[in-house]
């Protein structure tokens, strides 16, 4: 169970602001923070899982980036540092694009009706 709060909310600049979201969790003792920087200049949304958060010294161990390309929406992830949990990371990100497609599939089952 992860259980999330906002715990900042910054503007950077004309076009771009953060929110770092708080993450706690049952499974691990420590909390991580999400910060997100939406982009109006180059329409983009970047998520990063972020450790020791808040502005300080953080580290990245995760990076997403939402794009839209072509009148798409393209995801770019990374993996920056995968913690001794590379399997676990690959198999939830896998189990996630599994859900998205069987929800495009009831969507478009959905339409049909």
């Amino acid at each position: 169970m992860l259980l999330t709060s906002v715990a900042k909310v910054e503007q950077i600049d004309d076009d771009r602001f953060v929110i770092y979201r708080r993450q706690e969790t049952a499974y691990k003792p420590d909390i991580n923070f999400e910060k997100v920087i939406f982009n109006r200049a180059n329409n983009t949304i970047t998520s990063e899982l972020v450790v020791d958060g808040l502005g300080g010294a953080e580290k990245a161990l995760e990076r997403s980036v939402l794009s839209a390309e072509d009148g798409t929406v393209v995801q770019r992830h990374l993996l920056l540092d995968h913690q001794g949990m590379k399997s676990f990371k690959m198999d939830f990100f896998k189990a996630g694009i599994e859900k998205t497609l069987k929800a495009i599939k009831f969507h478009q089952f959905d339409q049909q009706a």
